[in-house]
């Protein structure tokens, strides 16, 4: 069936590099289920109209929704659910109130239909969603018809590949929120095998825009980072627990360091004014916004027996990113997460819907609440 590329849809701010998508599906069979109610039958395909096709969903990957038998020309709204497939009803715009078997679905996008009455939607699926059971279904605008549901289980990629770290003269944003932190530039030539441990010998250079500057070494399970004299073992062997760090030798708790880290991003002043721990912070998690170290962080979590330093470092910056927001109420959490499927911090995304929830309890909950959240990532 030819079909036309109608709508371009990216849930996430960051995934896994675009190698060989098309080949990371073929090696996928669909595992999605079709259930509930169709639409009146088309004379000419015998299907339901519209259809949803199978498809598979590979997080780190794009995926694609193709419909037939929708009106042509005619628009087309997709629409999913994390929650579950129980009765719902909704407001669908023109066609009213509708019962669909999605429990508080979220629309994803409209898209419009070709001559033939086929539709396509691209997505891009965050990493984080391996594992998560999706449920869908679409609504043809028109004719005010249901598609079929489905429910698709998120497939992991069938690649687990760790990528060396070289850089030159690389620049990166780091964003807290909507907010821009920093700009910092990164040069680094870490080498890294199949198992996620690095050569050893490689070092890295995170300058701020500001002129500030940090140096970073990694060797297998350590991570360290050192401007102006001052240096910060992130390393879990030299660690007394999950929430310790060695500054200088001397262990401080990890609380310590991130109300610290609150303080100066929240203060208005540019990292050049900030403390030399709260820098270091900052330069890890500039380093953790590289495309290489995304990449290998999610192999990192698909790989048994990958260096704790990968877990233990991400786990860390994401969270000084995601107090620092809470901190501010949670009004700039909903900003942030506002329109997004998934929200990118240090390295690490987040599914939007799964942070808001934490905000029930107010501000202070809910950075327990994504500590433990970030945690369960790694679990």
């Amino acid at each position: 069936m030819k079909k036309s590329t109608v709508a371009i849809l990216l849930l996430a701010a960051a995934s896994l590099p675009c190698t060989s998508v098309a080949a990371q599906v073929a090696q996928h069979k669909p595992r999605a289920t079709s259930y509930g109610s169709h639409g009146p039958t088309n004379a000419i395909t015998g299907r339901a109209n519209p259809f949803l096709e199978s498809t598979t969903i590979i997080a780190g990957a794009v995926a694609s929704f193709p419909f037939d038998n929708v009106k042509p020309g005619g628009a087309i709204g997709l629409a999913y659910s994390l929650i579950g497939n129980q009765p719902d009803i909704v407001s669908a715009g023109p066609c009213g109130l509708l019962k669909v078997p999605l429990q508080k679905p979220t629309l994803q996008g409209l898209a419009t239909a070709n001559s033939n009455g086929e539709a396509i939607f691209y997505v891009n699926i965050p990493p984080i969603a391996y594992g998560k059971t999706v449920y869908l279904q679409a609504l043809d605008v028109e004719r005010c018809t249901l598609s079929n549901a489905t429910i698709t289980v998120v497939d992991g990629p069938p690649s687990k590949l760790f990528i060396d770290m070289l850089m030159v003269g690389e620049e990166v944003e780091v964003k807290i929120g909507n907010d821009l932190v920093a700009t910092a530039i990164l040069d680094a030539d870490f080498t890294v095998d199949t198992v996620g441990k690095t050569n050893g010998n490689g070092n890295a250079r995170i300058e701020f825009s500001d002129g500030s500057f940090a140096t970073l070494s990694i060797t297998n399970d350590e991570f360290v980072i050192t401007s102006s004299g001052t240096t910060i073992d992130f390393r879990s062997t030299a660690a007394g627990g999950d929430r310790d760090v060695l500054v200088n030798g001397v262990l401080i708790p990890l609380d310590n360091i991130i109300y610290s880290f609150i303080t100066d991003a929240t203060s208005g002043n540019t990292p050049k004014n900030w403390s030399v721990e709260n820098r270091i912070i900052l330069a890890a998690m500039a380093f953790h916004s590289s495309p290489a170290w995304r990449a290998n962080s999610v192999a990192a979590q698909n790989t048994p027996g990958a260096p704790s330093m990968w877990c233990r470092v991400s786990t860390i910056t994401s969270h000084a990113g995601l107090f620092t927001m809470t901190s501010q109420g949670c009004g700039v959490l909903d900003a942030a997460c506002s329109g997004k499927e998934a929200i990118a911090i240090a390295g690490i995304s987040f599914l939007s819907d799964e942070i808001r929830s934490a905000c029930s309890g107010g501000g202070l909950d809910a950075a327990i609440k994504c500590y433990a959240y970030i945690l369960n990532l790694w679990g």
